[in-house]
Formats: C-alpha cells, structure tokens, sequence
C-alpha cells in the first residue's frame, strides 16, 4: 500500500501524465529526430512483474471522482494507491529520466537559456524532481503490465493494423520525434500507448465511479 501523501501525489501525476498519453516533449521540438537524444529503447521484456508489483484490486471498486479527474486517471490513480512497487527496474527509469533532460536540453538550447533557468520553465524544481516523476512513470507502467497480464488484455492484429497511423501520429507529436522515424523503429512504444488506452477503457468499464456532492 502507498503509505504517504507524498507517494499518493505521484501516483495522481503518473496518472495524468500517461493519460495525455505522455506528453514529455515541449512545444516547439516536435521536428527534433529520435538520433539527437541517444535515449535507450523502453523495454520491460526481463523485467518480472510478479516481483516488481504488488498489485491491488484493479476491478469491482466505487472510485469517487476528484474534481477535475476524469474516470480513467481515477482509477488509475486508486490503483496506485492500493498496490506497492517493490522494485524500480533502474533501466526504465534511466529511460524516462534521460528522456526528460534531453527536453530540458533541448530547451536551453532554443530558448538560450541555462540548464538550470531551462529546468525550472518546465516545471522541475531540480533533477531530483525529474527522478520523481521517471519513478512515477515506471510505476504506472508496472501496473499496466501487470493488471494486463491478469486480466488477458492483448492488441489483436486487426487493432495494430487499424490504429497504428493515429497513434504513431500521437507519439511522434507528444515526444517531438520524426514521424517516419516513429513508425520505422518505435512501433513498440507506439504499440504500448495502444495497449494504454485499451487498458483504460477495461478499467472503467469494470468499475464504478461516483461524483461527490
């Protein structure tokens, strides 16, 4: 169980960020290629969820609705809550965490600004505060993997093949890559913002929200 405030806020972050399915690039990069960034490719193939996650109940609950939640970064955000990580695999996080500081990068580089001044327009008080959220990001997609692995949820080839140009579209925009690139070497990534949604879309239909008066 999530046993303090402070972790309860970054599952509420986690929630929303891969709800506006991963929005980590500032506006203005999204002509920047994937070659700049020398950033790893996400996997989670050797990583065993079964160890990594203690998972809490992810369906049949009464979600009460935060103002200004929508019903998938609700349940996503409860699930957080009741389930533990017991293990950050530190490849994943040094993907997500060198992600965000070739953004920063980036940033100082077109605005001529400091790492520093640069780091602070996007919201990090400091790096550690970019570790938070790597971790944050990690965490959600721990859950994922394992509430899927649970409940059966898979791409069928006929829903690869009908939404791959939307959602490659979505990737390449949110993290200001190339979009031939997107489609010719991150088909996975593409693939797991599919995977994502589908995820969410189980996770509401099989719960109950409510509105506080």
């Amino acid at each position: 169980m999530i046993k303090n405030s402070r972790k309860a806020k970054l599952w509420r972050v986690a929630a929303v960020l891969l709800t506006l399915l991963f929005l980590l690039c500032a506006v203005g990069c999204a002509d920047k290629d994937a070659e700049s960034d020398g950033a790893s490719i996400l996997n989670y193939e050797n990583v065993d969820v079964s160890i990594a996650v203690r998972l809490g109940e992810y369906k049949g609950r009464t979600v009460i609705l935060l103002d200004g939640e929508s019903e998938a970064q609700a349940i996503w955000r409860v699930i957080g809550e009741s389930s533990e990580i017991l293990e950050y695999p530190k490849e994943q996080v040094d993907y997500y965490l060198s992600q965000t500081r070739t953004r920063v990068e980036y940033y100082s580089s077109v605005h001529n600004v400091s790492y520093e001044e640069a780091l602070k327009a996007l919201g990090y008080s400091n790096e550690g505060a970019m570790l938070e959220e790597a971790k944050a990001l990690v965490a959600s997609d721990l859950l994922g993997i394992a509430i899927r692995k649970s409940a059966g949820i898979i791409l069928t080839d006929d829903e690869k093949d009908k939404l791959f140009n939307k959602y490659a579209e979505k990737y390449a925009y949110d993290w200001g890559y190339n979009l031939a690139y997107v489609k010719d070497s991150l088909k996975e990534e593409v693939f797991e913002l599919m995977l994502y949604d589908k995820t969410s879309e189980y996770l509401v239909k099989n719960n109950t929200f409510v509105v506080p008066q």
